[in-house]
């Protein structure tokens, strides 16, 4: 099948834009000098951690810290996790209330 048909529309009919091939000037090569110094902020950040080795990043300060959590299971003694109607979502039930499940 010969289709005939302009270059500057596309299948479905839509113009497509036109294309104009740009010709850069190339740039002159310039070797890379190996004796560049670092920014100022770099020597900066170098020399504070010269001065201060022990100021790291500190993750978490409560870690190595217990903490209580009998509270949580005493509370959550008095509750169960269950479906509450049928084909519904999972909810916490008081235990009072478990006769009642699914009703």
């Amino acid at each position: 099948m010969i289709v005939r048909g302009s270059m500057k529309h596309s299948f479905s009919g839509r113009r497509r834009k036109t294309f104009r091939a740009i010709r850069k000037q190339k740039s002159e090569f310039v070797p890379l000098d190996k004796a560049v110094v670092p920014n100022q902020r770099y020597l900066e950040w170098q020399e504070e951690q010269r001065k201060y080795k022990s100021a790291g990043f500190v993750a978490d300060p409560t870690m190595g810290r217990v903490s209580d959590d009998s509270f949580r299971k005493e509370v959550s003694s008095n509750y169960t996790v269950s479906i509450a109607f049928n084909k519904g979502a999972y909810q916490v039930i008081p235990n009072e209330d478990i006769k009642h499940i699914g009703k």
